[in-house]
């Protein structure tokens, strides 16, 4: 804590007269001696001090104004000092103790840091944006760590960023003031705008979208990620996105507007409407033209700050270190996840940077790309009969099959997605036939949906149903693209657009082609497909009884639209508890799939993970084993590491495992598996976080800590930001770190943890 982050400083004040402040009636309390006022808030002031035992030593006290502390606010003061004590970082101020003034009233004293907010030290220092970048890097490595430990700054700004020289010159960089606004309603050492209404918690500049909605449920760590792409606005231009004069000339509602609706300037475009004397405060203190940092800006840079600043939370960085990441990225020449909507952005920065060997997997991903590249070039050569050949061939099976592979093993599906674009550009410029069109349109949005681009899916499907309406409503061409629609928007939850095609399909086809026609038993097969997702189970039953008599005597027991509608029953029957009576739907499927398209088939592998975790729910733990390690014999090899069937057989392997008290079996499966989850599904996924339990507690029961502890830190932080503070689920990951001190032999570190669960936890 220093003088520069509070705006009301008393620097010439050695020690605190009796008439300066009304908390000089105790000059000194315990082992502190009180120095100077450093800074107040409307709840709370902020002191520099002598601590005089056991540690000699300067410190800043945090102490709640007199009338304050009422029973919710020293509430929620202990519950950020806790908090804060958890932390453990070179970039963040260290609490050293709290207690209570012979009032009552509670402090806390932490590091005392004689630094300079980061903008004004980079300013006086005139530090070049690429060494701004790397004390960004160190700022986000420190609000990482906060983040692993549950703790939201809410209140990230210069201010609270200071930088100081370390012995060897080197700038080292101290965040401040964590959890103060969430602790007591409002900053400490910064006004805020209040009204009776509602409340603004943070400071007006750097407030997110979802704050200014002045409610709790929207913050998360993507709030801090918005308070971050503004600094390194400021950082990189010498300005905010939205000035202190721009929002204190509003009204309250109009503020809000702004900072939810208003998108920012570009930086670039920013530095242009600057007058000469800003323009030369600026470039002397980033020692550079301002015509060279415009431009720098615009080549690639900006695309970092725009990418935080974005509007809706889901479009900005998952987190700090991603957004690290992206700095670490620039500098190095590498492609940046953020960017313009460029489709060969990524490409052209991968054929610049690699110039020497790449990787196996490389080499591979390459291959598709080539594959399909093939395809585009003999079209752009005008050999349209070739074209098509390979369109009604190979192409159809190969591009799926390099959908599976790019799914499998987590490779870039931006880059597979340019090469779709470009396919489809060249591709659909002439067309011999409608049927032409239909399949490539069918065949891209398919490779869509596997890659779970629903999106990118739909306007391929809509095009392939307009096509397909040139034939009529009852042409069968008409019907099953109504049917791949339903299929789409069922796997992307938009249920009601999905029950809208199924309908419209299963009228069209009994009107056209017949009452018990395929195209009508597909239909019935979709809307109990649909109804169950919408969980109106006892609606959907019907139609999975007609979908399996249907398909049974139009096609036989072993086609595999009898043997999907045979599945479909067997998840019904699960879901509503009825174990026993799914058992032999489960095992006709099974048979049927493995006899129709072999043992190694995705579907067939896929039948003995189903047959395994309906075993193990009904307490056949060792026949459950035997299928899944069946499954897993086949998996890895014909469908790859990252495939999801194959990360969930090794999950419920291992969870079998771990209950029989088998975790050093069951450790690498979940290891494998969460490597697949964090791929393909991400890190806030309820299964990446349930495996990521597990595996930190079977390596805890192991006495594995070294590798167990980030995990469980980890998962501990993202239960509290998926259910908060007081959830069974946070709980459960509260109890993990209680068991991981404990066997690192740290009881005062597990206390701490134990004492955040309820009183009556065991």
């Amino acid at each position: 804590m220093t003088e520069s982050d509070t705006p009301k400083v008393n620097p010439s004040a050695e020690t605190v007269s009796a008439s300066s402040h009304s908390e000089t009636e105790s000059m000194s309390f315990g082992h502190f001696r009180l120095l100077r006022l450093l800074g107040e808030g409307g709840m709370g002031t902020v002191w520099l001090a002598d601590q005089l035992e056991p540690v000699k030593r300067r410190v800043a006290i945090k102490i709640i104004k007199q009338g304050m502390d009422t029973k919710s606010v020293v509430a929620r003061f202990e519950a950020e000092r806790q908090a804060m004590a958890m932390m453990d970082h070179s970039g963040i101020a260290k609490v050293f103790e709290a207690g209570a003034t012979p009032e009552g009233r509670p402090y806390f004293a932490m590091e005392y840091t004689p630094g300079l907010p980061v903008t004004q030290f980079c300013d006086q220092n005139a530090f070049p944006i690429k060494d701004r970048l790397r004390l960004f890097i160190d700022i986000c490595d420190a609000i990482q760590h906060a983040h692993t430990k549950g703790i939201i700054h809410r209140d990230i700004k210069p201010s609270n960023v200071l930088v100081h020289r370390g012995d060897d010159d080197t700038p080292h960089v101290k965040v401040i003031d964590f959890g103060v606004a969430k602790a007591t309603s409002q900053p400490l050492t910064d006004k805020t705008l209040c009204t009776n209404v509602g409340q603004f918690i943070g400071t007006l500049e750097f407030m997110s979208p979802e704050q200014a909605e002045l409610t709790e449920s929207g913050i998360d760590t993507r709030t801090d990620v918005y308070a971050m792409g503004v600094l390194l606005y400021e950082l990189l231009t010498g300005e905010v996105p939205f000035t202190s004069k721009q929002l204190q000339g509003a009204g309250f509602d109009e503020v809000r507007r702004i900072i939810r609706e208003d998108e920012p300037t570009r930086p670039s475009t920013r530095l242009s409407t600057f007058d000469a004397k800003e323009v030369t405060r600026i470039s002397k203190a980033r020692n550079a033209r301002i015509e060279e940092l415009a431009a720098m800006l615009r080549r690639e840079l900006e695309w970092i700050p725009l990418k935080a600043l974005r509007k809706n939370r889901d479009e900005r960085y998952d987190s700090p270190k991603h957004m690290a990441d992206d700095v670490n990225r620039y500098l190095s020449g590498e492609p940046l996840e953020a960017g313009p909507v460029s489709r060969w952005y990524r490409t052209r920065k991968f054929v610049g940077r690699n110039k020497l060997a790449v990787g196996v997997t490389s080499v591979v991903a390459l291959g598709v790309i080539i594959a399909l590249g093939a395809i585009i070039l003999l079209y752009g050569e005008a050999k349209f009969h070739l074209a098509r050949a390979q369109l009604a061939g190979e192409f159809s099976s190969e591009l799926l099959a390099s959908m599976q592979y790019v799914q499998a093993e987590g490779m870039d599906k931006e880059l597979v997605t340019v090469v779709l674009d470009r396919t489809w550009e060249r591709m659909s410029k002439d067309f011999y036939t409608q049927a032409d069109e239909i399949e490539l349109r069918n065949r891209i949005g398919m490779a869509f949906v596997n890659l779970r681009l629903y999106e990118k899916a739909e306007p391929h499907f809509l095009g392939a149903l307009a096509v397909a309406r040139r034939s009529g409503e009852g042409a069968r061409d008409t019907i099953e693209r109504k049917l791949m629609l339903a299929m789409l928007y069922r796997k992307w939850a938009r249920y009601d657009q999905a029950a809208r095609y199924a309908q419209d399909a299963l009228d069209v086809s009994r009107r056209f082609q017949g009452e018990d026609s395929d195209s009508a038993i597909a239909a019935i097969g979709h809307i109990g497909s649909i109804l169950t997702m919408q969980k109106k189970f006892d609606e959907a039953l019907p139609y999975y009884e007609q979908s399996i008599a249907g398909n049974r005597r139009n096609l036989g027991d072993d086609h595999h639209q009898t043997l999907y509608a045979i599945g479909n029953m067997s998840t019904w029957l699960r879901q509503q508890g009825r174990l026993e009576e799914a058992l032999p739907y489960e095992q006709e499927r099974m048979d049927g799939l493995i006899r129709a398209l072999g043992a190694k088939h995705e579907q067939s592998i896929e039948s003995l993970y189903r047959m395994g975790v309906l075993l193990n729910r009904l307490e056949r733990g060792e026949e459950a084993v035997s299928y899944l390690r069946q499954a897993l014999d086949l998996a890895p090899a014909a469908l790859g590491n990252r495939h999801m069937v194959t990360a969930r057989a090794r999950t419920s392997l291992a969870e079998i495992l771990r209950k029989q008290d088998k975790c050093d079996e069951a450790t690498p499966l979940l290891r494998d598996a969460l490597a697949a989850f964090r791929s393909q599904l991400g890190d806030q996924s309820k299964q990446t976080m349930y495996t990521m339990y597990y595996l930190a507690d079977c390596l805890i029961t192991i006495g594995q800590y070294e590798e167990a502890e980030p995990l469980a830190i980890e998962c501990h932080a993202l239960n509290v930001a998926e259910f908060g503070d007081a959830h069974q689920e946070t709980y459960d990951a509260v109890t993990l770190m209680v068991s991981l001190r404990d066997g690192q032999g740290k009881p005062d570190e597990a206390q701490r943890w134990r004492d955040l669960l309820p009183e009556d936890t065991e």
